[in-house]
């Protein structure tokens, strides 16, 4: 139900659009955003990243918006628009400021649409490192489902003002490829076969586009690397085929480089190499998005699985339940509580253990993600003996004990650590992260001084 993913993303209600001053808050449910008016897969929400500002001050980016949402709703409603703020810090409201409540409410006078609540400051953390949100960031949702149609449409929006070809959705990839690829794909010069490959002949397989081009030193160095694990990948029977996408400045330099490949590339003069970039979200080189075989993204982050996994051993590399914490991994971090068990060692059965714990947990806690009520995703990491679990330890101030449980929160700057002695078995760890979801644990701050930073 269309109401499901609203309160999962908003909670149970909104501060209604006002336009008096002085007016207070009036509260509606959540669910009007979608049983007030008609929705159909016309229907999109906005999200729309604010800052509280001062009173005396205005914010650039709500004129813009407010042309776009009277232009496209001209005809008919299509688009409905919840402001979300971005607190400054968690805790930000017991700061004693007492304007915070007149910035409120001065933000929704005199605009038509919705507002996260100010007693809500979890929810908007959590919204925010959700969507990764920044000030005057769009992000664009399906009403009937909320899947997000745009991560950021703010670029968009300057470029189309009156929003005439608005949700501007992006043509899906398989249709961009084959058009691309509509003459053939070209052979690597370590190919064997035909110079050219229909991409029919490509159905069922998952697909590597690789981003690169000759000039750029790093995708000289990862390129090796990608072949040696390409021809390891095909060596087992996988049906994989990379196509080399080109950032050439010449076409003699895309035939030089083209040489030394094995698999396929589009043509040099295709001409969609931009626009399949910008679908995609690649903004340099080398890059590798490896698409499943109805043309979903598996990751686009194929270049360090490869460089993490040179024998190709999890192909293809699809999202894992429970990862081994590295400093790459620990980046996701940033945006979503975790929980961490730091083991021993480094040794094979250090590791056998901590996915035996963690697996059924991680697995139970995806499969009931609607029934928990969660608005956030709960990764899981066995913290093995290596820099990432060494600085993870130092910023939190953990000891060295091992194994040890922990629930590590850095978007509401906050940690729980599992009773010391206490049993590690999945019975416990599904204990534990059944009290981190209901709030039963005690936690403490990441950093006392950390705080205006962990938004």
């Amino acid at each position: 139900m269309a109401v499901d993913w609203l309160r999962s993303f908003f909670g149970e209600r909104l501060v209604r659009p006002c336009s008096v001053a002085g007016d207070p808050e009036d509260f509606c449910p959540v669910d009007i955003l979608v049983t007030e008016k008609p929705v159909d897969e016309s229907r999109v929400i906005g999200v729309y990243f604010r800052a509280l500002t001062d009173l005396d001050s205005e914010d650039p980016s709500v004129k813009p918006l407010l042309d776009l949402y009277n232009s496209v709703n001209s005809g008919g409603s299509r688009l409905e628009v919840v402001q979300v703020f971005i607190p400054p810090w968690v805790g930000f409201r017991q700061c004693g400021d007492p304007d915070l409540p007149r910035m409120f409410r001065q933000s929704y006078i005199g605009v038509p649409w919705y507002t996260m609540p100010i007693d809500d400051e979890v929810k908007w953390v959590r919204l925010k490192h959700r969507c990764r949100g920044k000030v005057g960031m769009l992000v664009l949702l399906c009403a009937l489902s909320g899947k997000v149609l745009h991560k950021d449409a703010s670029e968009r929006l300057e470029e189309d003002p009156q929003g005439q070809k608005f949700p501007w959705l992006p043509r899906p990839v398989p249709l961009v490829m084959c058009e691309a690829a509509q003459k053939g794909l070209i052979s690597g010069g370590l190919r064997r076969g035909p110079k050219i490959i229909p991409y029919s002949s490509l159905d069922g397989y998952i697909k590597g586009l690789y981003f690169s081009a000759h000039w750029c030193p790093p995708c000289k160095a990862f390129t090796p690397q990608l072949v040696d694990c390409y021809r390891k990948i095909k060596g087992r029977g996988h049906k994989f085929e990379v196509i080399f996408i080109s950032s050439d400045r010449s076409e003699e330099s895309y035939e030089s480089y083209l040489a030394t490949m094995p698999w396929t590339a589009l043509p040099y003069k295709s001409g969609y190499g931009q626009e399949l970039a910008s679908m995609l979200d690649v903004h340099g080189i080398p890059t590798l998005v490896l698409l499943d075989s109805d043309g979903s993204i598996i990751t686009d982050d194929g270049r360090s699985e490869v460089k993490e996994d040179l024998d190709g051993e999890f192909f293809p590399w699809r999202q894992r339940p429970v990862n081994i914490l590295t400093d790459r991994l620990a980046e996701l971090l940033y945006d979503s509580p975790a929980v961490v068990l730091f083991v021993d060692g480094e040794e094979d059965e250090d590791l056998e253990f901590g996915e035996a714990v963690l697996l059924p947990v991680a697995e139970w806690t995806a499969t009931h993600t609607h029934s928990l009520h969660l608005d956030y995703q709960i990764l899981f990491f066995v913290a093995i003996e290596n820099d990432a679990s060494e600085s993870l330890r130092s910023f939190t101030k953990l000891d060295d004990a091992s194994p040890l449980v922990t629930a590590i929160d850095f978007p509401l700057n906050r940690f729980s650590v599992m009773e010391y002695g206490a049993e590690i078995t999945e019975h416990s760890v599904k204990t534990f992260v059944s009290n981190f979801i209901s709030d039963k644990l005690t936690f403490r701050p990441i950093s006392e001084t950390e705080s205006s930073s962990s938004t």
